[in-house]
């Protein structure tokens, strides 16, 4: 082999090895699952709109004295959208607010919330919430269908394989969304 052959072949070996690389890196199809994320049971939320359902998530804050715990819940349900402030660890309802909704709105919400992947889960760090993230917020997410949950599962502000709730952040913002004047609500309450 002469040199322009073997610099031939040399840069030929660099480009494939690069290509390789950045079809590793770049390549993966944006629609695949991870492995760590399980199917749902639950792969069309949009079926509960017109059943005895309703969505939840609670966002908890702070592990302090009880005298200063508080929670936000929001509930969903075809028919009323609620926000309550919770206060201590035993969750008594401080204060709340309750919004009419319609099955249409309700419908589209749980296609919103299928989207952002409120059915999905992944094999959590930790099993169980109690005592993750002292310091920062536990989110808890749940789906009620006649007495039977459905979806029950949590994570928290402290990193995303905390728990095994396997979807985006937009579920929280959409459940925010679903109340009005949400930030004038919880202005003042302390997590």
């Amino acid at each position: 082999m002469d040199k322009t052959t073997k610099y031939i072949v040399a840069v030929a070996g660099v480009v494939i090895l690069i290509v390789i690389g950045l079809f590793f890196t770049f390549g993966r199809n944006p629609n695949t699952k991870d492995k760590d994320i399980a199917p749902s049971k639950t792969s069309n939320l949009a079926q509960y709109a017109p059943r005895d359902s309703f969505v939840t998530m609670t966002k908890e804050g702070d592990i302090v004295g009880d005298d200063k715990h508080r929670a936000v819940r929001i509930t969903v349900t075809p028919t009323e959208r609620r926000i309550d402030i919770l206060a201590g660890y035993d969750g008594f309802v401080e204060r709340s607010q309750t919004f009419d909704n319609t099955q249409a709105a309700y419908a589209e919400f749980l296609n919103a919330l299928e989207r952002a992947g409120f059915a999905r889960k992944q094999t959590p760090r930790y099993k169980k919430p109690d005592g993750v993230c002292p310091l920062g917020k536990r989110y808890y997410y749940e789906l009620d269908n006649n007495g039977d949950k459905l979806i029950d599962t949590w994570s928290a502000s402290c990193g995303k394989a905390y728990g095994d709730f396997g979807g985006t952040r937009t579920v929280r913002k959409l459940f925010e969304m679903q109340i009005t004047d949400y930030g004038k609500f919880v202005r003042g309450v302390r997590l």
